[in-house]
């Protein structure tokens, strides 16, 4: 079932695409509810991530259960993230190798899952497929005008 171009958090903090020579693609709903998109093997593609709030926030991003930032193994809790400005979006393009150097994700063929970057770097097919986000929000600032004592 068709279910548009985006998707958003549970808590509207932010909404993903994946993007094709920029274009959103469509997004599918499987019978469990999952969300997937049709990928063409060989191809480019990006992960677009919109911030819905107000404020800074910072956004952790996985595929085939690899950290985006760092190819490394994929943990919310010891990877750094990306900071997006509020109700501003980034474009993840691929795999960080460096400060200068970016390995574009590229859909990959099913029939081929020993090659991926997760088999490779992991020697399991578990995440294979799979895109992750995280969303941290900037705590708001509010200045303090009591007494001190």
């Amino acid at each position: 079932m068709h279910a548009g171009t985006t998707a958003r958090s549970p808590r509207a903090t932010i909404e993903v695409a994946v993007l094709i020579a920029g274009a959103a693609q469509s997004l599918y709903k499987r019978a469990d509810g999952a969300l997937f998109v049709a990928g063409v093997p060989g191809q480019p593609y990006a992960l677009r991530v919109r911030n819905l709030t107000g404020s800074w926030i910072e956004v952790i991003t996985s595929v085939d259960g690899r950290n985006t930032l760092k190819d490394e193994r994929a943990d919310q809790h010891a990877n750094g993230g990306f900071a997006v400005p509020a109700c501003g979006f980034y474009d993840f393009t691929g795999f960080r190798l460096d400060d200068g150097t970016v390995r574009e994700f590229v859909f990959g063929s099913p029939g081929r899952l020993e090659r991926t970057v997760a088999v490779q770097a992991a020697g399991s097919t578990a995440n294979v497929g799979v895109f992750g986000f995280a969303a941290y929000c900037d705590r708001e600032y509010r200045p303090y005008f009591g007494s001190l004592n």
